[in-house]
């Protein structure tokens, strides 16, 4: 299902902001920075000496943190049970393979592959669509058509799910989006607050 051209309307609406953003930001402020003259300029440095240019430079630099964030969360794979024993039953053990693989969890004071989570009935919990084992926190995705390691959710923004390989990026693309956003508004806030008391045409605020 994540393949139908419907899905790419969020992200292509989510990329269609943040150019918009961007190319209003950078139209109203390369003048300031720069010290272009022309009517009725807007005040410059309004906070200290050189505000615009800082202003400009970090709000630069969130929205590229940004961008990579939300290119590393959209590409990156959440996660998917391994098909490999033990974690599918359609994939018996190799000679020796089994032991090795206790061992390895016998070192990490583990007893078992099979996790916390049980069923009612106290057995281990196995997908009835994948047919794989589902380790702790993993739920299958209707949208991904497999089950996702610690799948949080499925982000139709990033048109991914959120889990265990991409979380990072995507807590990141949050907090250097809203940061971006946040710096924009601050720095954009004596501009617009002058071209609304000189507004005369659409123009008027860059």
């Amino acid at each position: 299902r994540n393949n139908v051209a419907l899905s790419y309307a969020p992200v292509s609406a989510l990329i269609g902001l943040f150019a918009l953003f961007y190319t209003v930001f950078m139209v109203a402020m390369i003048p300031a920075v720069l010290g272009v003259p022309g009517d009725n300029d807007p005040p410059r440095d309004r906070f200290y000496p050189g505000s615009d240019l800082v202003g400009v430079i970090a709000v630069n630099v969130l929205f590229l943190l940004a961008l990579v964030s939300f290119v590393r969360a959209s590409f990156t794979d959440p996660g998917t049970v391994p098909a490999m024993y033990p974690w599918d039953p359609n994939c018996p053990a190799t000679y020796g393979e089994s032991t090795e693989f206790e061992r390895a969890l016998a070192k990490k004071g583990l007893s078992n592959a099979r996790g916390l989570e049980r069923k009612m009935d106290g057995r281990a919990r196995f997908c009835r669509l994948c047919g794989k084992y589902k380790p702790d926190r993993a739920h299958h995705s209707s949208n991904m058509g497999h089950c996702v390691l610690e799948m949080d959710h499925y982000c139709p923004w990033i048109r991914n799910c959120v889990g265990f390989f991409n979380k990072k990026y995507f807590f990141l693309l949050v907090l250097y989006g809203g940061s971006a956003l946040l710096g924009f508004v601050a720095v954009m806030a004596p501009h617009f607050e002058h071209s609304c008391d000189h507004f005369i045409t659409a123009l008027d605020f860059f």
